[in-house]
């Protein structure tokens, strides 16, 4: 399954199919040829009277002209059989060829220059390719030809399910993903280019939002987007040359608020997965369980404050990504019971010829999870960049009629199946607009909720998530080594805060989305908001200080007191302990003062009685602490000398002195008593 996805990801990127019947080695060995680019194909459902009608371009990107161009259609009369191969024909890898449509054979003139491009119109009754009066997924081709010879293909696929058809309708839940960049540090300072142009009326948030209300979709709404947009409405902030600077956009903010709020109070089919889709492996690996839990109970908090009444359902999301059994475990023990996957990480075991529903329950630590398995193949379609008609049209017709082929596997044993796309989806909205209106007129599917899917019937499957090498991508050691020393800043800050209730909590948001899984792959972006949140915290921390007014202070002898003064200019009361550090435990020895409480904007002085044990100076910090003596501060430092320390060097100089003139005097009084004997002796 993962390479029939490749390789609809691969043909839908680069926006061609490949010639049908040439094998793909080939088609890279020879030179650069003519080729068949599908833009529409209409109706996209077809019924027993349409005319079917295929538009698109012949491109010449050879070197030669080619002769006497020209196109026709090709139809394969034998229904497709299996999912594969939907996306081999979709990707040219098919090897059916089709027959000629002879009423469509088009000339596009006298000749196909290098680099030139001719479009195309071809159309076909339906009743001229007696479709039958059964339900199926047929391919159609599109030829160009030289003449008479054949030059290259590409085909497309069409769903046909008439009056006559006998079945049952897959239930298809298809995820909305309302989430974006969580780049938005404390104190409301926006650090992303995209989060404002998002909430724009023709942003990419205002369009996903605006068409699936309008549809029977299943909702995945990122708290930590409803939260900004509802926060920003209130004023924020930007980083310019010249400073801060207050934002423009506080109407476009507070509408997408507005529109969040009664999709979570009218919207049936609601989920919310972690805040800002934590990266649980990244958050697990570097000891910060507890910011996973806050990311698995923020959601609810935050939607009660948008719609009290709103009861979404919670779900574990690792887009893109295997999570593993040891961070699973911890989101299991959170208190969440749902998770979403790719239904590449839990196959069936053995392998069935259908589709079975995506669900499966999974061991996660002491307690269970159902995951909600989305369909990789359709995922796929969803993925793609739907940057071109051709890619468009290729997603279309390739996510209708793997729909179709879902309800045809097993005709009356209709199954539950879920599709997802990217977190950051932007599609053209015209294009989802199409999608979900043929999805609901569609006979053979019907979109429902996730709960559908939980209450469908589970098959056995093989794990695929045990690995224990790192998640792919997860974010680094040394990116989440700074969002943890930003934790452990935040935690000294409001241990010395005397009422910390609601103190710091942007600082906590912007520390949880600074662990995003999103900012995977994104090193710049991550880092610039790690740094302005790390520069934000830094000034507030600053704000409780030691003020010294002199850098070295001399006691009146080997003791005194050492006066301190401690400054708050926050607007919360803090209480700090307040003790004397020293390289040597044993050059200083004071009486450590009860922990002081200083009022909003206040300063406390205090008088530590101290005695330095030594004749040298010594360096001493000053560190404040809470009351349980973690530390919050040690950047302050001053120097203590002692008098009694000279009056010792005093001491020593004059007994010095004093014995160095005895010295003199003996000297003097030898050198007499000598003379004195030798004069004698004379």
């Amino acid at each position: 399954m993962k390479n029939v996805r490749a390789m609809i990801l691969v043909a839908l990127c680069l926006g061609l199919l490949l010639p049908n019947g040439l094998a793909t080695s080939a088609v890279a060995e020879e030179p650069a040829g003519p080729s068949i680019f599908i833009d529409s194909f209409k109706p996209a459902i077809p019924g027993p009277t349409a005319d079917l009608t295929v538009t698109g371009r012949v491109a010449n990107s050879g070197p030669t002209a080619i002769p006497l161009p020209a196109v026709q259609l090709r139809f394969s009369p034998t229904p497709l059989t299996a999912r594969p191969e939907i996306s081999q024909v979709l990707t040219g890898t098919s090897q059916r060829t089709g027959l000629p449509v002879p009423t469509s054979l088009t000339s596009l003139g006298e000749v196909l220059q290098p680099g030139q491009q001719l479009s195309f119109r071809l159309q076909v009754p339906a009743t001229e390719l007696n479709l039958g009066e059964s339900g199926a997924v047929f391919a159609l081709f599109v030829e160009a030809l030289s003449g008479s010879s054949r030059l290259t293909a590409a085909g497309t696929v069409f769903p046909w399910f008439p009056e006559t058809a006998k079945f049952k309708r897959s239930r298809l839940a298809l995820l909305w993903p309302v989430t974006q960049y969580p780049a938005i540090a404390a104190q409301r300072l926006v650090v992303g280019e995209g989060v404002l142009a998002d909430y724009q009326p023709d942003g990419r948030l205002s369009r996903l939002v605006s068409v699936g209300s309008q549809h029977d979709v299943s909702w995945l709404i990122d708290s930590s987007t409803a939260q900004s947009a509802r926060k920003l409405s209130s004023g924020y902030v930007t980083e310019s040359p010249s400073g801060l600077q207050p934002g423009d956009a506080t109407e476009a903010a507070g509408r997408m608020s507005r529109q969040l709020s009664a999709v979570l109070e009218n919207q049936p089919n609601v989920a919310v997965p972690q805040f800002a889709l934590a990266d649980a492996d990244a958050l697990i690996d570097n000891g910060l369980d507890s910011n996973l839990v806050r990311a698995i109970s923020l959601p609810r908090v935050i939607v009660g404050g948008f719609a009290p009444e709103a009861d979404p359902t919670a779900v574990f999301d690792a887009p893109g990504s295997v999570t593993r059994p040891k961070a699973m475990a911890a989101v299991a023990d959170s208190g969440l019971r749902i998770a979403l996957a790719s239904d590449d990480v839990f196959p069936p075991s053995p392998l069935l010829p259908f589709t079975p529903s995506g669900v499966t329950r999974i061991s996660a630590g002491d307690t269970s999870l159902d995951v909600i398995l989305t369909d990789s193949q359709l995922d796929s379609y969803l993925e793609s960049s739907l940057a071109s008609q051709s890619i468009r049209s290729t997603a279309m017709q390739g996510f209708l009629s793997e729909m179709a082929m879902v309800t045809l596997e097993r005709p009356l044993s209709p199954r539950t199946i879920a599709a997802m796309p990217p977190p950051l989806w932007d599609p053209p909205s015209g294009w989802t607009e199409s999608l979900l209106r043929r999805l609901t007129k569609a006979p053979w599917v019907k979109l429902v909720g996730l709960d559908a899917v939980l209450q469908a019937e589970a098959v056995p499957r093989k794990a695929m998530w045990e690995a224990s090498q790192p998640t792919k991508g997860q974010l680094p050691k040394d990116y989440m080594r700074r969002v943890k020393q930003l934790q452990r800043d935040l935690d000294g800050l409001l241990g010395i805060i005397t009422d910390p209730d609601g103190f710091g909590e942007s600082f906590q948001l912007a520390i949880q989305r600074a662990s995003s899984s999103l900012w995977r792959g994104q090193p710049r972006q991550r880092d610039q908001l790690v740094s302005a949140i790390e520069s934000q915290l830094a000034a507030v921390r600053e704000s409780v200080r030691v003020l010294t007014t002199q850098g070295t202070i001399t006691l009146a002898g080997d003791s005194g007191n050492l006066p301190l003064t401690v400054s708050n200019e926050l607007d919360r009361a803090v209480t700090v302990k307040v003790d004397l550090a020293t390289e040597s435990t044993i050059s200083v020895d004071y009486l450590s003062p009860e922990p002081v409480t200083i009022e909003p904007k206040g300063k406390a002085s205090l008088e530590i009685p101290v005695r330095v044990l030594g004749t040298q100076p010594v360096q001493v910090q000053v560190v404040l602490s809470d009351k349980s003596g973690n530390v919050f501060s040690d950047a302050a430092t001053l120097e203590l000398r002692s008098t009694a320390a000279t009056q010792i060097a005093g001491v020593i100089v004059g007994v010095g002195g004093g014995a160095l003139i005895l010295l003199v005097v003996l000297n003097l009084w030898r050198r007499h008593r000598k003379r004195e004997a030798s004069h004698h002796e004379s």
